[in-house]
């Protein structure tokens, strides 16, 4: 009806992003690929072939943050747009369990948090997704000569500035 809402306040009668009016509800739960996108939206559709419609990949308590400008700076975004696989095994194995019993606390706090506070942790935590990936793609040897040969280029770099 003119915006995202979350699924839960659909109800028969309401128009889709594609046009289409809601004529029947029933519970669906299926798998889903590389929910971290850039611009925060995926198009989805039933098994049917119905009409795809144009759907938030984020709980409703990070819609307003994955429907904003910030995916196109965020580290997590850019190495799940440039490593998906490894972005969504990452996803399957550690994140979406973690997620799951972490977002009603999350959320919680999120809505009782002034803005800036937790502008700070959603940086925090992107990053720390960021460098999560790393060490489960590369595994953690493979992270911690990653992280050597970095902070050795920029010793390097800066010691020959002076």
């Amino acid at each position: 009806d003119g915006g995202f809402l979350p699924a839960h306040a659909a109800f028969i009668g309401s128009v889709l992003s594609n046009g289409l009016t809601i004529t029947a509800i029933t519970k669906h739960v299926g798998g889903i690929v590389n929910p971290i996108v850039m611009g925060g939206t995926i198009l989805a559709s039933d098994k049917a072939g119905g009409g795809p419609v144009l759907a938030a990949t984020a709980d409703e308590w990070m819609a307003d943050v994955l429907l904003s400008a910030y995916p196109k700076y965020s580290p997590s975004c850019v190495l799940a747009a440039n490593f998906p696989r490894a972005a969504q095994a990452y996803y399957d194995d550690a994140l979406e369990p973690l997620f799951n019993a972490a977002v009603p606390a999350l959320a919680k706090l999120k809505a009782a948090a002034p803005g800036p506070l937790v502008g700070l942790a959603l940086v925090a935590g992107d990053a720390a997704l960021a460098a999560g990936l790393g060490v489960y793609a590369f595994g953690f040897k493979g992270a911690a000569t990653l992280a050597v040969a970095v902070l050795a280029g920029v010793t390097a770099h800066r010691a020959a500035r002076k």
